[in-house]
């Protein structure tokens, strides 16, 4: 999961995988700082963030190669030792069957892609989220309700 500039979306992102329920394989996220600057923990950093979560989440800190976000997922990839991946941005809520159900439709010849929902006030509510408790963030997701089919 690349990861660029404030970490307050990464958090919400963050919090809604470490709430995926049953049936939810064996997984790790790992966060590719893409910032310029060392890698540090500060206080807003992916770094501190990850550290945050790190209890209720296996969650890796890989060091970005500052050429983007194509790069920064194959960095991701590199460091990567899960036999599937499934690849996300910092600003992205997921339901609690996001991994399960990606994990079902798994085939090795295939590649999946899950459906989305934009929403108008999407910055809005991250921002709102910046400074939330994983807690927090699961309730405001499970409120959105499932994507549209």
């Amino acid at each position: 999961m690349p990861s660029r500039g404030p970490a307050a979306r990464l958090r919400a992102t963050l919090s809604c995988l470490a709430g995926q329920g049953p049936g939810t394989p064996p997984f790790e996220v790992l966060v590719v700082d893409d910032n310029p600057g060392p890698v540090g923990e500060e206080a807003g950093s992916p770094a501190a963030v990850a550290g945050e979560l790190a209890r209720e989440l296996p969650v890796r800190l890989v060091p970005g190669p500052l050429r983007g976000r194509a790069a920064a997922r194959n960095a991701g990839a590199a460091a990567a030792r899960g036999a599937r991946l499934v690849f996300l941005d910092d600003d992205v809520l997921v339901g609690s069957d996001f991994l399960a159900a990606h994990a079902e439709a798994a085939d090795p010849d295939a590649f999946t892609h899950g459906r989305t929902r934009e929403l108008p006030t999407a910055a809005r509510l991250l921002r709102s989220l910046a400074g939330a408790s994983p807690e927090d963030v699961r309730r405001a997701r499970a409120a959105l309700g499932p994507a549209p089919a």
